[in-house]
C-alpha cells in the first residue's frame, strides 16, 4: 500500500475530477434510459412482445450495472473524504446527494428489470397456453409489467436528471468561487504592489516620472483594468445565470443573484472606478484603500456563493408553502368537479348541454391552472421535480375529462373517472410538497444549530483568548513591570477586550430569536453578561487578579457548554437525516433525534446545558473544597467564590423549574429523555420527573 502526502488544494482537485467522472458515467446512464423510454413508445401496440420484453429488460440491466458503478464510486469518495477530514462541508454534502440519488436510480432500476422480467414470462406462458381466458390473464400480466417498468424508468430518469444537476451546479458554484477569490487576492497584492511604488514615487504625476517607473505605472494601471474587465464579467456571469435558472432551478437562482446583489451593496463597481482613477493620477494610497475595499466585497460574494446550500433550503422551503397553498386550492376545485359529475351519473336524465358546458368550462380553468402551478413546482429544479410530475399528471386527467365532456355524447363516467383520478393526483401532490417542504425546514434547522454551535464555540475562544491576556496582565502588574500610572491604561485596554466577548455574546441572542424564549440557554446569556460586566467594570478600576480571571473562565465554560448542547444535537440530526430521505426523492417524515420541528435549540439541548451548567458548578464547588497549602485563594476571595457559586446554583433551580413548566406544557410523548451519562440536571432523571427541582448541597 503507498501513502501519498498531498496539500489540501491538490486533495481537492482530485475529489473534483472524481465528481466529474461521476458526472460522465450520470450523463451515459440517463442516455441510455432515455433511449430505452423511447423504444417503449415506439413499441407496436403500446406493449412489446415477450422478446421485446426481454431485449429491454437487458438494457435495463446495462443501466443498472453503471448505477452501481456510480454508487461505488461515490462511497469511495465518500470513504475518502472521511479518511482525509477535508474541512469541506459542501463536498461531503454532495456526496450525500450523489449517494442517495444513484441509489434510489438504482432500485428503480433493478425494479424495473424485474417488471420486464414479468412481462416477457407473462407473453411467453400466454403463447403456451391456447386458452383465450389464460391468454387474456397473461397479456393483462404483461401489460402491467411494462407499465409499471416504463414508470420505474422514468423514475430513473428523474433521479439520474437530478443527480447531474446537482454536479453541474456544484461546479458552477466552484468555479465562480474560484474566481471570485483570485480575483480578491490580485487586488490585495496590486494594493501592496502601488503602495510601495507610492513610496518610491510620492508627489510625482506619471508625466514626471522616469522612464523605468512610467512602465512599473502603467503595468500597475494594466493589471488594475484586467481585475476591472474580471469583475465585470463575473457579475455579468451572475446575473445571466440567475436569469437562465429561474423557470427550472429556483434555488440556485436565488443563491446566484444574491451573490451579485452582495457584492453591489459592497461598493464592488464603484471601488473599482476609484482604485482606477487615483492610479491612473499616482494616488497610491487612495487607490489601494479602494483596491482593498473592493477585495473584500469580491469575498463578500465569495462568502454568500459558499451559502449557496441555506439559500437554496430557504428558497425550497418557502416554495414548497407557496405551492401547498395553491394545490390546496387546486384539489378543493377537483373535488368539487367530481362531485358534482358523480351527481350528473346518478341522475337518470339524460345530461342537458348546458350543464355539461359548465362543467367543461370549470375543468378547462382548472387545468389551466394546474398547468401554472405545475410550471412553478419546476422552476424548483431536482427538489420539487415530483411535485411538478404529480401535478402534469393532474392535469392530464383533467384534460381527459375535458375531451370526454366535449363529445356528443359526452362519456360522463370517462369524464367522472378523470375527475376523480385528478383530485387523487393533486391529493398525492400536496403530499409530496408538504413533506419536502417539512424536510427543507429541517434542513434549515440543521444549518442553524450548526452555525448557532460554531458561534458559541468562536465565543469561547475568544473569552479563553482575553483572558490568557488578562492573566499575563496580571503576573506582569504582580511583578512590577507596569508603572503605576500605565497600569490604567492598560487594564482599560483589556476592559474593552472583554467588551468585545459581551458584543459577540449579545449578536449571537440577536441573531437567534428563538434564545430569548428559552429557559436555561436564555439564563446561559444571562450569566455571561452579568459575569462580562462585572469583568469589565473591574478592568475599568484597575483591578485584573483572580475574581477576574474566574469570571472570564467561567464564561468561557459557559460558551463551550452551549456550543457542546447545540453541537450534539447537530450530530444527530445528521446521522438520522439519511432515514428522513429514505423515500419520495428526498421527501421522508420523521424528526431526526428529536430536533422534530422545535427550531434551532430544542427541550433536549436544554436539558444537555443544564446538566453541563450544573457539572460546572458541581466542579467549581470540588475544586475549591480541595483548594489547600499556599496556592489556595484568601479568604476574601474564597468568600466571593462561594457566592458566587450559591447565586449559580439557585439560578440553576430558576431554569431547571422554568425548563420543567415549558416541558409540562407539551404533550407527553415529547418530552424528550436525556442520555445517562454524566451527572444528572438537578434530579431531573429518566425515572423521576419531579414537579420542582431540588438542588444538590454539592
Amino acid at each position: 500500500r503507498r501513502l501519498s502526502i498531498v496539500g489540501v488544494e491538490e486533495f481537492t482537485r482530485r475529489i473534483r475530477e472524481e465528481f466529474s467522472a461521476l458526472r460522465r458515467l450520470a450523463i451515459q446512464a440517463d442516455g441510455e434510459q432515455s433511449e430505452l423510454l423511447e423504444a417503449i413508445e415506439r413499441a407496436e401496440g403500446g406493449t412489446p412482445d415477450g422478446a421485446a420484453a426481454a431485449a429491454l429488460r437487458a438494457r435495463q440491466a446495462g443501466v443498472s450495472r453503471r448505477l452501481e458503478r456510480i454508487s461505488e464510486g461515490v462511497e469511495e469518495l465518500s470513504a475518502r473524504l472521511e479518511r482525509n477530514r477535508l474541512d469541506d462541508d459542501r463536498q461531503r454534502e454532495l456526496a450525500e446527494e450523489v449517494e442517495r440519488r444513484a441509489g434510489a436510480a438504482g432500485l428503480a432500476s433493478i425494479d424495473a428489470e424485474r417488471a420486464w422480467r414479468q412481462a416477457a414470462e407473462s407473453d411467453a406462458d400466454g403463447a403456451s397456453t391456447p386458452s383465450e381466458e389464460a391468454v387474456g390473464s397473461e397479456s393483462s400480466n404483461g401489460a402491467k409489467g411494462a407499465a409499471r417498468a416504463e414508470a420505474r424508468g422514468r423514475e430513473v430518469r428523474r433521479e439520474l436528471e437530478g443527480l447531474v444537476a446537482a454536479l453541474d451546479r456544484d461546479e458552477d458554484t466552484w468555479a465562480l468561487e474560484r474566481e471570485l477569490e483570485r480575483l480578491a487576492e490580485g487586488l490585495e497584492s496590486l494594493a501592496e504592489d502601488a503602495e510601495a511604488f507610492g513610496r518610491e514615487t510620492v508627489g510625482r504625476t506619471p508625466e514626471e516620472m522616469a522612464e523605468a517607473e512610467r512602465r512599473t505605472h502603467e503595468d500597475l494601471v494594466r493589471r488594475q483594468e484586467e481585475i476591472d474587465a474580471a469583475a465585470e464579467r463575473v457579475l455579468s456571469e451572475l446575473d445571466e445565470r440567475s436569469r437562465r435558472l429561474e423557470d427550472r432551478d429556483l434555488g440556485q437562482s436565488e443563491a446566484l443573484r444574491r451573490a451579485a446583489d452582495s457584492g453591489r451593496q459592497a461598493g464592488l463597481e464603484q471601488s473599482l472606478d476609484e482604485a482606477g482613477e487615483a492610479l491612473e493620477r499616482n494616488r497610491t494610497d487612495q487607490a489601494a484603500e479602494a483596491q482593498r475595499r473592493a477585495s473584500e466585497a469580491l469575498q463578500r460574494m465569495g462568502r454568500q456563493l459558499e451559502d449557496t446550500r441555506k439559500v437554496r433550503t430557504e428558497t425550497l422551503r418557502r416554495l414548497m408553502t407557496e405551492l401547498a397553498e395553491s394545490i390546496e386550492a387546486l384539489l378543493a376545485q377537483s373535488e368539487e368537479e367530481a362531485l358534482a359529475l358523480r351527481g350528473m351519473l346518478a341522475d337518470a336524465d339524460p345530461w342537458a348541454a348546458p350543464d355539461v358546458a359548465v362543467r367543461a368550462d370549470r375543468a378547462i380553468r382548472l387545468e389551466r391552472n394546474t398547468r401554472s402551478v405545475a410550471g412553478a413546482a419546476a422552476a424548483g429544479g431536482a427538489d420539487s421535480e415530483m411535485v411538478a410530475a404529480a401535478l402534469d399528471r393532474a392535469a392530464t386527467a383533467q384534460g381527459e375529462a375535458i375531451t370526454a365532456l366535449r363529445e356528443r355524447p359526452p362519456r360522463g363516467p370517462d369524464a367522472s373517472a378523470s375527475m376523480e383520478r385528478s383530485s387523487g393526483l393533486l391529493r398525492e401532490a400536496l403530499e409530496l410538497a408538504r413533506r419536502i417542504g417539512e424536510d427543507a425546514e429541517r434542513d434549515a434547522q440543521r444549518e442553524q444549530r450548526r452555525e448557532l454551535a460554531a458561534d458559541y464555540r468562536a465565543l469561547a475562544s475568544l473569552q479563553e483568548t482575553v483572558a490568557e491576556e488578562t492573566s499575563d496582565l496580571s503576573d506582569r502588574l504582580d511583578r512590577g513591570e507596569i508603572s503605576q500610572r500605565r497600569r490604567l491604561l492598560e487594564t482599560r485596554r483589556q476592559s474593552n477586550r472583554q467588551n468585545e466577548v459581551a458584543e459577540a455574546a449579545t449578536g449571537i441572542a440577536e441573531g437567534v430569536e428563538e434564545i430569548a424564549e428559552t429557559a436555561v440557554f436564555a439564563g446561559g446569556h444571562e450569566w455571561i453578561d452579568r459575569w462580562s460586566v462585572e469583568a469589565s467594570d473591574s478592568l475599568l478600576r484597575g483591578e485584573a487578579g483572580v475574581e477576574v480571571g474566574l469570571r472570564q473562565r467561567r464564561i468561557a465554560t459557559t460558551a463551550r457548554a452551549m456550543a457542546e448542547a447545540v453541537e450534539a444535537l447537530a450530530e444527530d440530526d445528521e446521522r438520522f437525516a439519511g432515514g428522513e430521505r429514505g423515500s419520495a426523492g428526498g421527501g421522508g417524515s420523521g424528526s431526526g433525534a428529536g430536533g422534530g420541528d422545535d427550531g434551532a435549540i430544542p427541550p433536549i439541548s436544554e436539558l444537555r446545558l443544564l446538566r453541563s451548567l450544573q457539572e460546572a458548578v458541581y466542579l467549581g464547588t470540588r475544586a475549591l473544597e480541595e483548594s489547600r497549602g499556599p496556592d489556595a485563594p484568601d479568604s476574601s476571595v474564597r468568600t466571593a467564590e462561594l457566592e458566587q457559586l450559591a447565586e449559580m446554583q439557585r439560578s440553576i433551580l430558576e431554569f431547571g423549574n422554568r425548563l420543567l413548566e415549558a416541558l409540562e406544557e407539551r404533550p407527553t410523548e415529547e418530552i424528550p429523555e436525556i442520555e445517562a451519562s454524566g451527572p444528572a440536571p438537578l434530579g431531573f432523571g429518566a425515572e423521576n420527573r419531579p414537579r420542582e427541582f431540588h438542588g444538590d448541597r454539592g
